[in-house]
């Protein structure tokens, strides 16, 4: 008899964590009953399996109504567990583990997801608590690298027997096609980078060290897929280095995997993550990557016969799966202010691609064979082995 098994997440539309559940959805449907829980209505959902429940339609513009939200929330998310009889409720992002842990009832297993670094993501000391106290309170926490799990053992004092590395998926999951300026592509040589316009994701670096790229090729173009508010001052640093038809803000696309298909490699400029689902994305792609070694995920990915915790400083590592660079240093940099070194060095790693072919389609091949590692059939059997374990 098929066990039931809950998902909590704020909304089905977005980033990673919304993919792994949409992904874990479709493959766990066959194992168990799947009951989905949103916190809202949005127009597009990654495509799931299950039962679809929204706590609210409404839109909660202030504090008093975001808290009565959540008061109501909990005693729903509560019943909704007893009359469905759920066996495991898993939860993905804060809100929605918090949501989980207050909403425990009797036979039923509370599992968190903990998707990022968060230490150095969570700057409100409110956040913080409230993982503190979903850590303490569930009964397991999946992490989603090992250098997350080092993080909540280290700085939130969590024991490393309750937690459980378990990598998201590579899997292709989209919302359709999207149209497509060919113009774009007219290029011998492209370079790619999937991610918000926000400074977490530091793309203002890549595009500095870009500008070095275009010295020697003035024919290179570097696509930057996504949305965010550092849109308007990553334009600006475009503009000042006379970059406009080199490198395009293509903004939010619903199906990146036709221009990671169309392009030469992935490069990734994030300064620290989670585990860094777009080169998840690129691999799948089989692309070439260049990473930053940022905590955490990257090393994880290109280098796993490495240790994790080393970061490479000052020099370019040409690791087993792809290319790691030092991670740059967060500055939002003035526009007449010399690259840095890590700059430079990422600009030197864009080149010897550009230029050694060889080396470009050792990195695909390379991308092919880690790939399998993440195939959701592995992660699949991962998951389902702790929960008959926990």
């Amino acid at each position: 008899m098929k066990k039931n098994l809950m998902f909590i997440i704020p909304t089905l539309c977005g980033g990673g964590a919304e993919k792994t559940v949409a992904n874990l959805s479709n493959y766990f449907i066959e194992d168990f009953n799947i009951d989905i829980v949103t916190f809202k209505e949005t127009e597009m959902k990654y495509s799931y399996s299950g039962n679809l429940t929204i706590l609210s339609k409404k839109k909660n513009s202030n504090v008093i109504k975001k808290v009565i939200f959540t008061i109501r929330s909990i005693f729903q998310l509560r019943k909704l567990k007893k009359e469905k009889k759920i066996d495991y409720a898993i939860s993905f992002v804060t809100p929605a583990d918090a949501l989980n842990v207050f909403s425990k009832v009797k036979g039923c297993k509370t599992i968190i997801s903990i998707r990022n670094t968060d230490s150095i993501l969570m700057k409100n000391k409110l956040l913080k608590f409230v993982t503190l106290v979903s850590c303490k309170k569930c009964d397991h926490i999946v992490s989603i690298s090992r250098q997350v799990k080092d993080d909540l053992i280290n700085n939130f004092g969590i024991s490393k027997n309750k937690i459980t590395t378990i990598y998201n998926p590579a899997l292709k999951i989209e919302f359709g096609e999207s149209p497509m300026d060919i113009s774009l592509f007219q290029s011998d040589f492209i370079a790619i980078n999937i991610g918000r316009l926000v400074e977490q994701k530091g793309q203002w670096h890549l595009i500095r060290a870009f500008s070095e790229v275009v010295k020697v090729n003035s024919n290179a173009k570097l696509l930057i897929l996504g949305e965010g508010p550092l849109r308007n001052y990553l334009q600006e640093l475009i503009d000042h280095y006379q970059m406009k038809e080199n490198v395009i803000l293509v903004g939010f696309v619903n199906n990146p995997y036709d221009y990671l298909k169309k392009s030469d490699c992935f490069v990734f400029s994030s300064l620290y993550e989670g585990l860094g689902n777009s080169l998840l994305e690129a691999l799948t792609c089989e692309m070439p990557i260049i990473s930053s070694d940022c905590i955490s995920g990257p090393r994880e990915i290109l280098a796993p016969h490495t240790n994790y915790k080393e970061k490479v400083k000052d020099r370019i590592d040409w690791a087993e799966y792809g290319v790691l660079v030092p991670t740059c240093n967060g500055k939002m940099m003035n526009y007449q202010e010399p690259l840095t070194q890590q700059e430079l060095l990422l600009s030197q790693a864009i080149l010897e691609l550009m230029e050694h072919r060889e080396k470009l389609k050792h990195y695909k091949n390379c991308s092919i064979k880690r790939r399998e590692d993440f195939k959701i059939e592995n992660i699949k059997m991962e998951w389902i082995d702790l929960l008959k374990n926990i």
